[in-house]
């Protein structure tokens, strides 16, 4: 349980971390049973993919970290998730094309948000299509698909639209 522990703490924390954790204990501290910890090691993970780029092995650990009792710990493996869109935008559709028909609406609102609109926005031809053929399919992906945004506009790229 988190009790009091947030996001800003483990903003905090993460940042008095100044040596490179290396995947192994990171792997340990995503397996830990405490919630606090497995944030912890998510925020580390975004760090290092700033500092020195994205591995895959962050994408499998974020993977797991999707289904975490933690809506904290679930936001930011997508997150980190996200963070593999440029180059590995087959394996994030997976994890949308997964979680998107969630009947949890926040799994639903992170999927749209953090993944599904920048897969659009990245890939617009390409994911769009897939998106519109799931929900067809799916009346809880249309649900995930109207959650998302476009920030492309042809008359003014500063004006958020809903993704029809």
């Amino acid at each position: 349980m988190l009790s009091n522990y947030s996001v800003k703490d483990a903003q905090r924390e993460a940042s008095r971390i100044q040596h490179f954790l290396p995947v192994a204990e990171l792997r340990q501290m995503c397996g830990d049973s405490r919630a606090n910890t497995r944030l912890l090691a998510l925020l580390v993970m975004r760090r290092q993919i700033q500092e020195r780029g994205a591995t895959l092995e962050y994408l499998e650990l974020a993977r797991i970290l999707i289904e975490d009792e933690s809506n904290d710990c679930r936001w930011q493996a997508m997150i980190v998730i996200g963070e593999f869109i440029p180059s590995h935008p087959d394996t994030v559709w997976e994890v949308v094309a997964k979680h998107g028909v969630s009947d949890d609406q926040d799994m639903q609102m992170a999927v749209a948000t953090v993944l599904l609109e920048h897969l659009i926005d990245h890939f617009p031809a390409e994911f769009r299509r897939r998106a519109d053929e799931l929900a067809a399919q799916s009346n809880r992906f249309a649900e995930t698909l109207r959650n998302a945004w476009s920030f492309e506009s042809a008359n003014d790229e500063s004006s958020p639209r809903p993704i029809p």
